[in-house]
């Protein structure tokens, strides 16, 4: 996935794989999740006409460049949020019969859109006895770690009854591995780690990417195997006390800059103190880049 353009707010991200359940012709709102993204925007792209509805059991693909053509045609280049879209797009029409495959489908186009990034996997998935022909899946968007109980709703009898469906979704990143034991304060080399499919589900860290990883220092030993998550990456200092920082107020044609001298050390994401030497006045801000600071 990759954006196209960043001109206007918020996000458009197109899934690479999209079930309907109508005939009707499909539209990007069928295909798309949107965050952030105004109302007026959000109406007119919910509603770009893409192609007629495939058959039953059939498939669309769409490339890349054909998604992101109808997106400029649609809107001038400073309308479009940023947008992300993955290199083909399938759209599948589904019978919603009541079966595992079905089933699975439905869950994954729910939990995919949470980590465009990972490899989702279903296993021992049981569902309740019985033919429904009226079913609709109960489960939040949030993804589940391992283990999963998931309500659905089913006419059974003449009434709506909540049954239960059970089974196990693992997670896999692309993460880097370490490719030999890694010492308490090396910088980590590009021939030191390996970026390898790994299952993550149980995972109570973050993945670094790629850029975050080379030349950063190890703040804790990792064996020859170990995945290196973003807690085993000592947190560089972006400002330290003394130094010249940059600081930013504003955004687009009102933005203006001056230079401060920090008061202290800081990491990104820091709120930190500075002292203007114009003016010998001090001044706040959150650190957002090294030797840069944005007053909010």
């Amino acid at each position: 996935m990759f954006p196209i353009l960043t001109f206007a707010k918020g996000e458009i991200i197109v899934r690479a794989h999209s079930l309907i359940q109508h005939g009707s012709p499909v539209v990007l709102g069928d295909i798309v999740d949107m965050q952030g993204v105004d109302e007026g925007t959000k109406a007119q792209l919910m509603k770009l006409p893409l192609s007629a509805a495939p058959a039953v059991g059939e498939t669309l693909e769409f490339s890349m460049t054909a998604i992101s053509g109808m997106l400029r045609s649609a809107l001038d280049f400073a309308d479009l949020p940023h947008v992300k879209i993955p290199h083909q797009v399938v759209i599948e029409r589904s019978s919603h019969k009541w079966e595992a495959a079905n089933v699975e489908k439905e869950l994954m186009q729910l939990w995919q859109p949470s980590c465009l990034e990972c490899k989702l996997e279903l296993s021992d998935l049981t569902l309740p006895a019985g033919e429904f022909s009226n079913w609709t899946l109960k489960a939040k968007a949030e993804m589940p770690k391992g283990g999963f109980s998931i309500p659905v709703e089913v006419r059974k009898d003449g009434q709506m009854v909540t049954l239960w469906i059970q089974g196990q979704l693992t997670i896999r990143k692309l993460v880097p591995v370490a490719k030999r034991v890694l010492y308490f304060g090396e910088r980590i080399q590009a021939a030191d780690v390996e970026w390898i499919w790994r299952d993550v589900t149980m995972a109570q860290d973050g993945v670094p990417s790629s850029t975050d990883v080379l030349g950063r220092r190890i703040k804790t030993a990792l064996r020859s195997g170990d995945i290196v998550f973003a807690g085993n990456l000592e947190r560089e200092k972006a400002l330290r006390r003394g130094e010249v920082a940059r600081v930013i107020s504003g955004h687009g044609e009102w933005e203006v800059s001056t230079n401060a001298i920090a008061q202290q050390d800081a990491e990104v994401g820091d709120t930190v103190t500075l002292k203007n030497p114009r003016t010998n006045r001090d001044l706040t801000g959150v650190v957002v880049a090294k030797d840069e600071v944005e007053i909010r």
